[in-house]
């Protein structure tokens, strides 16, 4: 079995970006745990014209300090998230593996775990349906949909993710326009990465995502392609990645979607885990019973009259209280209880301000308050 490992970083900040890459897998000799001394995170562009934010790391492991570089970090007050998840901070617990490209540092995490980012509402998306594996444009984009509605379709989570049309657009940048796209070239930052989910924000709230699926690097397949060997199905990827853009970091959990290893040719990361669905749920509460509808609104208008006899006297009406009885307040004081018909008078003892209001007897189920002045 061949396995090629997801590995992320998160951060905190005003805007953010996320990305997702697939790296070889290695055994637990070659994986040190250690912890974070120095964190410096800086802007960057890459070959392609990509907006980044890397950090530079040293981290001190049993075996000696190392330097390392991540993508992601906070500069100047904008945020660049990889995969949802923190950018190693000074004193941070992080594994530490070795790959062609450098070191690659991933914080230690447990179960589902998110930045805690999320969309306010029901996020839509294009697709460059262009890619050098030739599948179909059709087949590019029902495979698309299907990975996007999985965390719909199987969770009860109050988000959706919709396609919204085709696009020829390239190039990742925050630009307010979340793009899946295919690139016929290795990442740039890590040679071994299959996919990257690059994700902005600003204060919790996401507010541009972009996945780049890099097939330069694999050969991508469409779920009914066979026979499979040492390829990797797209469906199943882009599940995973709409998983970071939703606001999910990576999982522990070996049977997760957001697990961070995919097999070649394996078909499970389509279909979602519990650990995934509690992840979506936790982040889109699903949505409860609805609320009862308001009690009928009760009003009340008062008019201040003054007879010739010099006897100032305010005529109430009210409606909307259900009750058999009414509590007539004035100036917040009950000075009767009377039979709910819908009008009353009161004689008040001179001139100044008087504000009323009823109330169904012994409740706290009232009128507007409304005011006369004699």
């Amino acid at each position: 079995m061949v396995q090629r490992h997801l590995r992320s970083v998160r951060t905190a900040g005003a805007i953010s970006l996320a990305v997702c890459l697939l790296v070889p897998s290695v055994s637990s000799q070659d994986i040190q745990r250690g912890r974070v001394v120095q964190s410096q995170s800086r802007w960057a562009t890459n070959d392609y014209g990509d907006q980044r934010i890397v950090t530079d790391l040293e981290v001190d492991l049993p075996s000696g300090r190392v330097s390392a570089q991540v993508e992601g970090g906070t500069r100047d007050g904008v945020t660049l998230v990889v995969s949802d998840e923190l950018v190693p901070e000074v004193g941070s617990l992080v594994e530490v593996t070795s790959g062609r490209s450098g070191w690659r540092v991933k914080i230690v995490e447990e179960d589902f775990s998110t930045a805690g980012r999320t969309w306010p509402s029901d996020s839509l998306w294009v697709l460059n349906t262009d890619n050098a594996d030739g599948i179909p444009a059709d087949t590019v984009e029902q495979e698309s949909i299907a990975a996007a509605g999985a965390w719909t379709d199987q969770s009860d989570a109050s988000f959706a993710m919709t396609f919204v049309g085709r696009t020829a657009q390239s190039v990742q940048a925050l630009d307010y326009t979340n793009i899946v796209l295919f690139r016929n070239t290795p990442s740039p930052t890590n040679e071994d990465a299959v996919a990257s989910t690059f994700c902005w924000w600003t204060g919790n709230t996401k507010t541009d995502c972009d996945i780049i699926v890099w097939d330069g690097a694999y050969t991508f397949l469409a779920t009914t392609t066979t026979p499979c060997s040492l390829k990797v199905y797209v469906q199943d990827v882009l599940t995973h990645e709409f998983g970071h853009y939703a606001g999910l970091s990576h999982s522990t959990i070996k049977s997760a979607t957001m697990w961070s290893a995919y097999t070649y040719c394996s078909k499970a990361m389509r279909s979602l885990a519990a650990d995934d669905i509690a992840g979506i749920e936790f982040l889109y509460p699903p949505d409860g019973e609805p609320p009862p509808p308001p009690p009928p609104t009760a009003t009340l208008t008062a008019t201040a009259r003054t007879f010739d006899s010099g006897v100032r006297s305010t005529k109430l009406v009210w409606s909307g209280l259900t009750s058999a009885n009414v509590d007539l307040y004035r100036n917040g004081v009950k000075i009767a209880t009377m039979t709910n018909d819908g009008s009353a008078a009161d004689t008040v003892p001179g001139a100044g301000s008087y504000t009323y209001q009823q109330c169904a007897q012994s409740t706290a189920v009232c009128t507007n308050q409304a005011s006369v002045t004699y």
